[in-house]
């Protein structure tokens, strides 16, 4: 398998991650994977994070009930952390690859 390096918002986030307000099973963010000279981005979201953005799409649509659709994110994970999210973009890459439409720039 090729090697790739992470690049992980929440890394950059004055004060660390997580703070005491945040929740690593219920959060969002993107990423950039390098893997030789190509770039790939991605939206990553946690399972938890699911269910929140449906009741928070049904206040946006008027309803009294949870959205019956949202737009998908890249990549769901179970926690938002380098571990979870590395392990992700490992299985993917031994398994067929990263997705084309990741592909920010093939570096060529």
């Amino acid at each position: 398998m090729e090697a790739f390096s992470l690049w992980l918002e929440f890394e950059e986030y004055e004060g660390g991650y997580p703070t005491p307000d945040d929740d690593p099973a219920c959060d969002y963010c993107n990423v950039q994977i390098r893997v030789g000279a190509a770039l790939y981005a991605a939206n990553v979201w946690t399972f938890g994070c699911i269910e929140r953005a449906r009741a928070e799409a049904a206040i946006e649509q008027g309803l009294d009930r949870p959205a019956d659709w949202l737009l998908a994110p890249d990549l769901l994970v179970s926690r938002l952390d380098r571990l979870t999210i590395s392990a992700a973009v490992s299985d993917l890459m031994a398994h067929g690859g990263l997705p084309n439409h990741w592909l920010v720039s093939a570096g060529e």
